[in-house]
């Protein structure tokens, strides 16, 4: 956060110079804006698969930044299923993890909302569209994740 101040001078519509007191000017607060980015490896998920995502905060020249934040992960009902506060990763400005959804995971559109402190929220939909146990192994199952699907 940075502070400032001035005092004025101008050149009114009649000809006149007008001021503001240099003895108490005119003071300004400029802040430090933070954007955040969030991504994920895939748009649509089975129900038995792993979520990758990178979340990675930016000040205003676009430079990486280290800033905490709250992770949450938003089922289609919008209720929490997940949250979590996190810093970027061995201080680079990015963070990546993972979710880990279920047999039991509703389908539909999912939300993973970042919260920075500052006050900065981004987020990103992602979709669940398969259920482990449906005898197809599909939309990222595999023998690890959903065994009675592959």
């Amino acid at each position: 956060m940075r502070a400032g101040s001035w005092c004025v001078y101008a050149n009114d519509t009649s000809n006149y110079w007008n001021s503001t007191s240099c003895i108490t000017p005119f003071t300004y607060t400029t802040t430090n804006l933070t954007v955040a980015s969030v991504s994920t490896d895939q748009t649509s998920y089975s129900a038995c698969g792993a979520v990758f995502y990178r979340i990675s905060l930016y000040d205003q020249r676009s430079s990486l930044i280290n800033s905490n934040f709250t992770i949450k992960i938003l089922n289609p009902a919008l209720s929490a299923v997940s949250s979590q506060s996190s810093s970027p990763n061995n201080g680079t400005g990015v963070y990546t993890s993972s979710y880990m959804l279920n047999s039991t995971s509703e389908l539909g559109v999912w939300l993973l909302k970042v919260l920075e402190n500052g006050g900065v929220t981004a987020g990103k939909n992602f979709f669940v569209v398969t259920t482990c146990g449906d005898k197809v192994c599909g939309g990222g199952e595999n023998h690890t994740d959903c065994p009675s699907d592959c």
